[in-house]
Formats: C-alpha cells, structure tokens, sequence
C-alpha cells in the first residue's frame, strides 16, 4: 500500500481561486494605508466642527442678509406647470433670499479654513490631530524630513484636484506602492506610520 507524503503541502482554496489578499512588501508597510487615513480625517472632521465651524456661523451672521422662504413661496414654485419656469422661479428666490450666496459663501469658507488649519498643523507638528493621534506623520517622500513651506502650500492646494475630480486622487492612495494621493505626488511627500523602529520624522527641521 502506498503510503500518504506528510511532507506534502495541504489544499488552499483562496490560493487556488487566486483570492488571497496580496502581501504587502515589508519595505512599503510604514506608509499609512488609506482606511488608516480616513479615520483620521474623520478625527478631524469631528474637531473641525467644534472649532472651524462657529468661526463660519460667526463670519455669515454679520456679512450676510438672509430670510427665510415662505411655505407659500415654495408652494407657488411647486404649483407652476412649466418646468424651465419653475426652476428659473427657484433660483431666482434662492438668490433673492440670500440662500445660494450664504452656501457659496459658507461652502468656500470651510475649504478656505480647513485646509490653512491643516497647513498650520503640518508646519508646526508635521500632522493634523487626527494623524497625531493615530501617530503619523506627512513628510518629505526623500528624506522623511518635515516638509518645506513650499511642499505645505503645494499639498494644501493640491487637495482641490485630489478631491474635484470624484475623490479620484484620495482613492489613488489604496493603489500607490508608497501609498500617495495626488496631492502627496504634486508636493512630493508621503505618510508614515511613527514606530520604535522609524524615528526618522522627528529630526530638527530643515529651513524653508
């Protein structure tokens, strides 16, 4: 009788279906994946509403006049049987009300504060609260020295294409090697995870 080889490798189904999660080279596992990003601008976002926030309720209170529509107004609007009437009627009283200029107004200064909040943040400690406490750092893509003024500005405003364009330059961060978005190739920076064995971040900073 023939006997079984115990030294034989055992079946692996995810193997053989080809659907085994992909290892991750141990040279690239210091970058800071994109769900471990998105946690900590969602950190962020949190801190944002309590700080950035009622900086904007304050500015609109006094520069802009705004009243509220009626529930005849919209009535009105609703009632109307032509449909490119209706929407001229509708944009003409979101205008007229004060609305749309207090959404535009209010929507440009969120991106406006938040991303000076975060190019502050990256000047002065190389990472946002939300990266602090989840110890990363954004840094220099060559040396992982801190970023110069001119890598804050270009990161800063190079989210505006990352994330104009269906968050595509966000996503492109889960198929980086070295885990960068758009905004980390324009600027030339990457982020990285802050352990025992990678201290490097925290040398002096270089000057601008």
């Amino acid at each position: 009788m023939r006997e079984k080889d115990s030294s034989a490798k055992p079946f692996d189904l995810m193997e053989f279906l080809r659907i085994r999660p992909r290892k991750i080279d141990e040279k690239y596992k210091k970058y800071a994946s994109l769900n471990r990003r998105a946690f900590a601008a969602t950190i962020d976002t949190f801190i944002a509403m309590f700080t950035i926030s009622p900086i904007i309720e304050l500015i609109l209170k006094y520069s802009v006049q705004v009243r509220e529509i009626t529930e005849a107004e919209f009535s009105a609007i609703h009632n109307n049987p032509d449909p490119q009437s209706k929407y001229t009627e509708f944009k003409k009283l979101l205008i007229e009300s004060g609305k749309l200029y207090e959404f535009l107004l209010s929507s440009t200064l969120q991106i406006v504060l938040l991303i000076a909040a975060s190019a502050i943040c990256w000047k002065i400690w190389s990472a946002t609260p939300g990266k602090m406490l989840l110890r990363l750092k954004v840094v220099d893509a060559e040396t992982e020295k801190p970023m110069t003024n001119r890598q804050i500005i270009i990161r800063a405003l190079g989210y505006i294409p990352s994330c104009v364009v269906f968050f595509l330059g966000i996503i492109w961060i889960y198929f980086n090697k070295r885990k960068q978005g758009w905004h980390d190739k324009m600027a030339n920076t990457v982020v990285i995870i802050i352990t025992s064995k990678n201290k490097t971040a925290d040398l002096p900073k270089e000057p601008a």
